[in-house]
């Protein structure tokens, strides 16, 4: 069995990792790696001397290297657009912040336009031309990924399709901490809309008892999931200590002075000292200026009661819920608008930031929201929950604050595409159409019946679907963010995570008949872990 693994600058380590613990139990002979940012990937060679001796290897930053030099042809392009049966292959550019967004667009909200039109289309030629080569030289029978936010994994979704190849994209789902393997980029998930439906015609006392539990906890509780930022009128930052500032700051210098000397045109890292200036700095005082200009006009949580309102959380930005899977809604003022003047007279609509944002949006852009009549903003401090509880109506355009809201009983409206979509329509519904909205929103709110089988079917169907996994605070090695088991040293959580994972994702390649014979999909709900 021959496998491909698209890796995004940190994940490379967890998918070599991975690859290794599925070598022995499926029997990998070739493998592939599509790797970005060629920092991360000096680093990684140092621990992995022998890496592309084991593997074929495909690297962006040589790719977009190829691109400054190549020559347009747009007849190519159109001919990979027949090929891959697809109307167009923007998408694919669309997908990756690092090229249709701002060069500093991770760090504080910048939507100058990085390249040219005829540079897109280079990179996206040049992309087409190196996934192809990799997949012809590796021949994989499954490609594995994480989520999608480079041009070059949504390239190899779209030839592994047209290939035949198994797809197996890795996803959280905001419950707990289970993760899943989907055959699919988008939302909502096959896997978990068969296992959604399986669970009607076959019950399973398990998993339907524990969803249960959950929704209960959550009820009485919180929704915490791993990976999750706690709100706050600051800026995330990870808490350090100023014990040991003169060895971070020593290794950040040489880091800049690596990046400088070797990295400073892949696209894909901003380098050390600029990243800095913005998270250490620059943030903070923006997020300071945002608050002494606007706290005046926080809805607290002493005025929520008083209020009738639907609640509009934002998404950071950029991100694979915008760029992905609601690529017509990454202008969220605009959303906030259609939203706001589809609310019945007398409702208005109440806006909350991401936690990730925080500092990196500047004044004008809040204020841009405000100057629409009926919108009103919410204390960044203040948790979801608390604007969920009070809401007549959740409207969110992707995210998990809509499958809080749906635990907690309130009808939900989303614009793009979510992983709760095929729940009954009278709890959600999803935007048919701009035209359609107001009547969507008002035949929800009189027609709203909460189906408490339906949601905890839903759980369940996630439960026996997925892998509990700390992905984002052990294997991607984040701080600052919600796990598990807290006080527990993630380094030494790793290697029964990366077990874990091997061992969940070899029986589901079994399940498609790669390493072994496929299980029925109700044995597979009865006996997954």
């Amino acid at each position: 069995m021959n496998a491909l693994f698209l890796t995004q600058g940190g994940s490379l380590e967890f998918f070599y990792d991975l690859m290794t613990g599925l070598r022995s139990t499926l029997g990998l002979k070739k493998v592939g790696f599509y790797v970005s940012d060629s920092y991360h990937y000096e680093q990684f060679l140092k621990k992995h001397p022998g890496f592309e001796k084991e593997a074929a290897v495909v690297k962006e930053w040589e790719i977009m290297e190829r691109a400054r030099n190549t020559r347009l042809d747009p007849e190519a392009v159109a001919r990979w657009e027949k090929k891959l049966g697809v109307p167009s292959l923007w998408p694919a550019l669309i997908a990756d912040r690092r090229l249709t967004s701002g060069k500093l667009s991770t760090l504080r909200q910048d939507y100058t336009a990085r390249f040219d039109n005829e540079t897109l289309l280079k990179i996206l030629q040049e992309t087409l031309s190196g996934v192809d080569a990799l997949f012809e030289s590796v021949k994989p029978d499954v490609t594995y990924s994480f989520i999608c936010v480079s041009a070059g994994e949504y390239v190899a979704y779209l030839m592994a399709k047209a290939r035949n190849v198994a797809i197996l994209n890795l996803r959280p789902t905001r419950i707990r901490n289970f993760m899943h393997w989907a055959a699919t980029i988008f939302e909502p998930s096959p896997e978990l809309m068969r296992s959604y439906d399986a669970l009607r015609s076959a019950p399973n006392d398990r998993w339907m008892e524990e969803a249960r539990a959950y929704i209960s906890h959550v009820v009485n509780q919180d929704a915490l999931y791993e990976g999750v930022i706690k709100p706050s009128r600051r800026p995330h930052q990870v808490k350090r200590s100023f014990a040991g500032w003169i060895p971070r700051l020593a290794a950040g210098v040489a880091r800049q002075a690596r990046y400088l000397l070797s990295h400073r045109h892949d696209h894909h890292n901003p380098g050390f000292l600029v990243a800095a200036w913005y998270k250490r700095i620059v943030n903070p005082w923006v997020a300071g200026k945002v608050n002494r200009a606007l706290s005046p006009l926080y809805v607290t949580r002493e005025q929520l009661p008083a209020l009738r309102y639907a609640f509009f959380p934002l998404h950071t930005e950029p991100e694979v819920s915008l760029l992905v899977y609601s690529p017509a809604n990454v202008n969220q003022i605009e959303s906030a608008r259609l939203i706001a003047q589809n609310l019945s007279t007398g409702m208005k609509l109440l806006i909350k930031d991401h936690p990730a944002s925080i500092g990196k949006r500047p004044v004008s852009y809040y204020r841009k929201l405000l100057a629409i009549p009926n919108v009103l903003l919410a204390d960044p401090a203040l948790e979801a929950r608390v604007l969920v509880q009070h809401a007549a109506l959740v409207a969110v355009i992707v995210g998990s604050v809509a499958l809080e809201a749906l635990i907690l009983k309130k009808p939900v409206i989303t614009l793009g595409q979510s992983p709760f979509d095929f729940l009954p329509p009278t709890m959600i519904r999803r935007m048919k159409s701009p035209d359609q909205l107001g009547r969507d929103i008002a035949e929800l709110l009189a027609g709203y019946e909460y189906q408490p089988e339906a949601m905890a079917r839903f759980v369940a169907s996630i439960m026996g679907a997925s892998v509990p996994l700390d992905f984002y605070s052990v294997l991607l090695k984040k701080g600052g963010v919600h796990n598990s088991q807290p006080g527990v040293d993630p380094d030494d959580r790793y290697k029964d995570e990366i077990a874990r994972l091997a061992a969940h994702t070899a029986e589901k390649c079994r399940q498609l008949g790669l390493g072994g014979q496929p299980a029925r999909e109700t044995e597979r709900i009865a006996t997954s872990q």
